[in-house]
């Protein structure tokens, strides 16, 4: 299991994976291409942990709820992700919430959407985040987006457990790397 040094570093070790875990990093690539991007970043986060890769196999390979759970034996899912990569099916704002919207019911301390969207999105993961009760200070939601060349990260941690208000539900913005 996870020290509390690790379980400390674990948040801004996965954003900076993330950031920086694309097929290039330059917009380009098929949806399959970026997914199997992030599965690899997070196997070699899982291995810097300790932490198990689930599905073993890869993407698209025995995916239960969200795409990827990296986890700690004996505790359980230290991180869920789901990647939404916009198309046809799940088109603009809807496909990035009906992706988010996974995440919710997920017991896992790092709940975690990749996407590509060339919109603003904290409004609609804010709405999100208002309409469930069940926010625990153990947990911690983080976003990483991509448009194109660009990416950003911004997270969100509950103050209290339960209901939180509006005000209460403040995004931080991270950069790749930063101390």
């Amino acid at each position: 299991m996870l020290n509390k040094k690790q379980i400390d570093r674990l948040p801004k070790a996965t954003i900076d994976a993330l950031l920086s875990a694309t097929p290039g990093n330059s917009g380009s690539g098929t949806n399959k291409e970026w997914t199997r991007a992030i599965f690899e970043a997070l196997v070699a986060l899982g291995k810097d942990f300790n932490l198990k890769i689930r599905p073993t196999d890869g993407p698209y390979k025995g995916e239960y709820l969200v795409d990827f759970v990296l986890w700690d034996e004996g505790y359980g899912p230290r991180l869920a992700c789901e990647c939404q990569w916009l198309h046809w099916r799940h088109p603009g704002k809807e496909g990035v919430g009906w992706a988010f919207d996974k995440l919710r019911g997920v017991k896992s301390d790092l709940k975690v959407l990749v996407f590509d969207a060339d919109f603003e999105v904290e409004s609609i993961f804010r709405s999100y985040l208002l309409g469930i009760a069940l926010h625990y200070t153990t947990e911690q939601y983080i976003f990483v987006q991509f448009d194109g060349s660009k990416a950003k990260a911004f997270s969100w941690t509950p103050l209290h457990n339960g209901v939180h208000r509006r005000k209460e539900i403040v995004f931080e913005l991270h950069k790749a790397n930063a101390t």
